[in-house]
């Protein structure tokens, strides 16, 4: 800040500086109403005269050191020697009366000598493409738009600031736009070169083509969107500076930074910065371009971003949501039809069931006809090899069994079948011991032995073992086994289906009652620590 001697100032503008309306535009001639254009050089109030809307010397850019700054108090002047030719320090005491006051205080004229066609510092270089080429103008531009938006803000005009900012922004999206394509067209370019001739661009370039234009529809279309969308949250939230090309200008202005996505090499790493950095942009401008508080401008620039995010977040959630019930679905009919099949199959005997049956049946009635005695337990006729152990593990049962998984007398019965005899009987009285007094059952491996009670020359319809698996053999479907098959006294084999066992069990006890004999249990809930 510089001083100078006092130039009077008045309460009306002088005629030479001051007149009714700025021509050609607003802010070409420094000092001009936003609203009116109305000259305001050299006025004391704070509001144009003739439209009364509020100004703020602050609120202009000027020409460093051509612009005169008087005190109200004493008419010292001073001349703005600052970043765009404003006071520094905006608050001071003047030098001649000693009063405070700041730069908003002052009565702004131009620098004797200066013409007021010269105040204004350099304007939206955009609309100074004639002299400063359109790729200068859209270089410098791009830069205010990136890292000084509130400048250019306030060199934006009205009306015209809006046809501007739209113009700037679709030529950007396009050079945007171009870059990012470049890359493919040079491969297809490549691949026809290596290829000989252009029997391979058919496909490659209508594919591109046809990329770049949808692409370069959609963006077009959303910036004039987003600020139509912008402008009616403004309408909706109270007063505005401009009319709808203002607040269209600003979003064209803010829309050039995403050209950042567009660096070579960068452009990726970048995206999440070009999508984030129009937002911030578009808020500065519109804020200043339309003159409303922090709150409105973030609402009215934010909500088209936030529609179109939760948009594209649907767009891929739905589809996505919709084939994980489909797949759901799906799931939940294949093990519906799995338990089915599993169910039915429970319904069918294991195949082996019915020779291990015969031959374990044959086998019991050979003890007892060697010895003259059913076994104490199973363990004893398998030492005595009336049956080998392996019979007793059906290898398509619900749930297959090895004989290191069935108990024998402390040990298991992979082992039993090779302990020396003492061993095998201390293994055999061991099992014996385990069982209960007036035992009907016992079980080993997947057979259940009901021999016990038994008269050998008695009816021959009765039971002396079932192949049976326990409960729970299939605990995933609930199934208790695949039926039973009954191995009788005189030597029959009979196989019952599980939907028939409750009744074949029924009928077996009925002629157990007949001859004074307990009732069987269901073969499937005699388990080996559990006999009945």
């Amino acid at each position: 800040m510089s001083e100078a001697d006092p130039s009077p100032a008045s309460n009306e503008p002088s005629s030479a500086v001051a007149g009714p309306r700025a021509e050609p535009s607003r802010r070409t001639v420094g000092l001009a109403c936003d609203q009116c254009g109305y000259l305001l050089w050299g006025m004391r109030d704070r509001r144009c005269p003739e439209c009364g809307r509020g100004f703020l010397p602050s609120d202009y850019d000027f020409v460093p050191g051509a612009v005169a700054f008087a005190c109200p108090h004493c008419d010292q002047a001073y001349f703005g020697t600052g970043r765009y030719g404003r006071l520094e320090p905006f608050v001071f005491s003047c030098v001649r009366c000693g009063e405070r006051l700041s730069m908003d205080d002052t009565i702004v004229t131009p620098a004797p000598g200066v013409d007021p066609m010269r105040t204004v510092a350099a304007g939206l270089p955009w609309l100074d493409r004639a002299r400063l080429g359109r790729f200068t103008a859209w270089r410098k531009t791009l830069v205010l738009a990136l890292f000084d938006p509130a400048r250019l803000a306030r060199a934006m005009p009205d009306p015209a600031g809006g046809c501007g900012g739209v113009r700037f922004g679709v030529l950007t999206i396009l050079m945007y736009l171009a870059v990012m394509f470049l890359p493919f067209v040079a491969l297809v370019a490549f691949s026809v070169a290596r290829a000989g001739g252009l029997g391979g661009w058919g496909g490659g370039g209508i594919f591109l083509a046809s990329s770049f234009l949808l692409t370069a529809l959609f963006l077009l279309l959303l910036v004039p969107l987003w600020g139509l969308l912008a402008h009616l949250v403004l309408i909706c939230t109270g007063r505005r500076a401009g009319g709808l090309s203002r607040t269209l200008g600003a979003m064209g202005f803010a829309s050039g930074c995403a050209v950042l996505g567009a660096v070579p090499c960068l452009g990726v790493y970048l995206l999440p910065i070009a999508a984030i950095w129009p937002a911030i942009s578009g808020i500065i401008i519109l804020r200043h371009a339309q003159r409303v508080g922090w709150w409105r401008s973030v609402f009215a620039v934010g909500l088209g971003p936030v529609l179109v995010a939760v948009g594209a977040t649907l767009l891929f959630a739905l589809p996505a949501y919709l084939g994980a019930r489909i797949s759901l679905g799906t799931a939940r009919a294949q093990a519906a039809q799995a338990r089915a099949a599993a169910l039915a199959a429970a319904q069918t005997l294991p195949p082996s069931a019915m020779p291990s049956t015969h031959g374990v049946t044959a086998g019991l009635r050979t003890f007892q006809l060697d010895h003259g005695r059913w076994p104490a337990h199973a363990l004893e006729a398998i030492e005595a090899n009336a049956f080998p152990a392996t019979t007793l593990c059906m290898p398509d049962a619900a749930i297959p069994r090895v004989l290191a998984d069935v108990p024998a007398g402390g040990t298991g019965l992979d082992r039993f079948v090779f302990l020396e005899r003492p061993d095998a009987r201390l293994a055999i009285s061991r099992a014996v011991a385990n069982l209960p007094p007036g035992v009907v059952a016992h079980r080993l491996g997947d057979f259940v032995f009901t021999y016990h009670g038994v008269n050998h020359n008695g009816d021959g319809r009765l039971w002396i073992v079932v192949a049976r698996g326990e409960v729970g053999a299939d605990p995933a479907n609930g199934v208790v086994g695949r039926g039973l098959v009954a191995g009788q006294l005189d030597g029959t084999i009979h196989p019952v289906t599980e939907a028939n066992v409750p009744a074949a069990l029924a009928e077996q006890n009925e002629i157990r009652a007949e001859h004074g004999m307990p009732p069987l249990p269901d073969p499937a809930i005699v388990t080996h620590e559990r006999p009945k």
